[in-house]
């Protein structure tokens, strides 16, 4: 009665070892568990560092040529409203359809306010003299109605020589201020084809690597 059971006891450790059993494969499977959340970590982990560094590369790379791209397509917009404003100061051929100020009034203009503002007797021309109340009367208004995008304009029209005769050629300069070096160099690549910062058309001061510049568009014009 008091004897031991050894079919109990055998049973006893059975469970023992059914239970030692389950609790090792639970901790087994908690481990595969969390280190195949920690695989998935990393992984995740290391394609956001290859989505950063895609994002770096496209950026210094294609990024840069399209602010280029971009730059070169604003100077060359600039570069044919300055073609188109120029030719509404100076253009003159007899045989052509009036469209400039030279053409209808006969002389140069002296500012752009002249070309949309009107022009009185008070006024000067580009040689210093006042407008005529005939040159007055020829002036029909609107030849240059845009604006020059970017930039500002200086509404003094420079004239070189200034004491030239009625024969003596010269240029007149649209001024353009405040202008940074890197919009001034590429402005004269896109016009002249060069950088030279005194030559052709497009030429811009100081000349010594400082910036912002003055920027002067040269148009030939005849004598006073």
């Amino acid at each position: 009665m008091f004897g031991w059971d050894w079919r109990a006891s055998d049973d006893g450790v059975q469970r023992m070892n059914s239970l030692a059993s389950a609790r090792r494969s639970w901790q087994l499977g908690c481990v595969l568990r969390l280190r195949r959340g920690l695989t998935l970590i990393e992984l995740v982990v290391v394609i956001a560092i290859l989505g950063i560094l895609g994002v770096v590369i496209v950026s210094t790379t294609g990024g840069s040529s399209a602010a280029l791209k971009s730059d070169q397509e604003r100077i060359n917009e600039v570069a044919s409203e300055l073609d188109l404003l120029s030719r509404a100061i100076a253009f003159f051929e007899p045989t052509k359809t009036a469209i400039s100020f030279k053409q209808t009034v006969g002389v140069y203009p002296s500012r752009l306010s002249h070309l949309t503002g009107g022009i009185t007797t008070a006024k000067q021309n580009s040689c210093g003299t006042n407008y005529t109340s005939g040159q007055v009367a020829l002036w029909i208004g609107g030849y240059y109605t845009r604006e020059l995008p970017g930039f500002n304009l200086e509404d003094l029209l420079v004239r070189s020589p200034v004491n030239a005769n009625a024969q003596q050629h010269g240029t007149l300069a649209i001024v353009i201020p405040n202008v940074t070096l890197s919009d001034a160099q590429l402005l004269d690549q896109t016009v002249d084809r060069d950088a030279s910062a005194t030559a052709a058309t497009v030429r811009f001061a100081p000349d010594d690597g400082s910036t912002p510049v003055t920027v002067s568009y040269l148009s030939a014009i005849g004598g006073c």
